[in-house]
């Protein structure tokens, strides 16, 4: 296969302006949607603690879910694990958040399937 030459579409970060303690690539921004126990937006869910893997799902109508597991364990707040989501609509507002698994912990790691699950 020949090689072809694609434009360049990453733009390095400007380390001289942080954002939310994150340092975005020039003309991306970021923002803090959830933070452990704390409720997301105007939802009224408390986002849960300890947030590791975590991956997005397409909606099919323009949104996504940002699915994200605690690694909570049993041992420091039972049955406080489990996987939350976050739905985002096609702009990027929140439009809902609520737990997808519970009664389940130390649940490390995480992604999407092959098949398009979690």
């Amino acid at each position: 296969m020949p090689h072809t030459t694609q434009p360049n579409t990453f733009t390095p970060a400007d380390l001289s302006r942080p954002t939310a303690s994150l340092i975005a690539g020039i003309r991306l921004t970021s923002r803090i949607v959830a933070i452990g126990g704390d409720p997301v937006g105007e939802t009224g869910y408390n986002w849960h603690l300890f947030p590791d893997g975590a991956a997005t799902f397409d909606d099919g109508s323009g949104g996504y879910y940002y699915v994200c597991n605690s690694e909570v364990r049993d041992t420091m707040i039972p049955d406080s694990g489990g996987v939350s989501s976050i739905h985002f609509g096609p702009t990027g507002e929140i439009l809902d958040a609520y737990r997808i698994l519970e009664g389940s912990n130390s649940n490390c790691a995480g992604g999407p399937t092959p098949w398009g699950t979690w």
